[in-house]
């Protein structure tokens, strides 16, 4: 009994420290120009972590990553021109081999941004193991990229909505936005 309580406190507090790392004082919000909107990244990292992922969009240069991974959940939020863009490559853990990468275009992991929003199209979920093996999959976790902004950028929820571009509509996480 006394080790599932203390399991509870120690999820508890790893959960503050995550969040804390993302605390509105330190993350820096991009500005929007015209015709763009926020992209909300959604990553969760089992296993081997990648070195980098990439992101193409449907404009002349408009090629994204997310660098500086770490195990478990992580956001990045990015000021981008509106369009679709498609998670394009995760290249591997810059010990093993960072120059090798798997090929993600053929999947259509697209996410839709619009402009004058925040875009969120569902978290990437990345599963490479040692046997490199890689495993992955897109799933929609809006309540949790929600209360993601809520706790590190409460403020530019006053000005922009969350909403989900992801193949199927999310009317839950208009139901949240709603009740606030």
């Amino acid at each position: 009994m006394a080790s599932h309580i203390l399991r509870h406190y120690l999820l508890g507090a790893m959960l503050l420290v995550s969040f804390s790392a993302f605390s509105e004082d330190k993350l820096e919000i991009p500005k929007l120009g015209e015709g763009e909107g926020y992209l909300l990244l959604g990553l969760y990292v089992h296993d081997i972590i990648p070195s980098k992922i990439m992101l193409k969009g449907d404009g002349f240069l408009s090629t994204e990553s997310m660098t500086d991974l770490i195990p478990g959940d992580q956001y990045d939020l990015i000021a981008v021109k509106a369009g679709e863009y498609t998670f394009d490559r995760v290249y591997n853990n810059a010990l093993l081999n960072d120059k090798i990468y798997w090929d993600l275009e053929a999947i259509d992991f697209t996410v839709k941004v619009e402009p004058g929003t925040i875009s969120y199209g569902g978290h990437l979920i990345s599963e490479v193991q040692a046997s490199r093996q890689a495993i992955f999959r897109l799933r929609n976790r809006g309540s949790q990229a929600l209360e993601y902004l809520e706790y590190c950028c409460s403020s530019l929820l006053e000005n922009y909505k969350l909403k989900y571009t992801g193949k199927v509509t999310d009317p839950y996480l208009t139901k949240l936005q709603e009740k606030k």
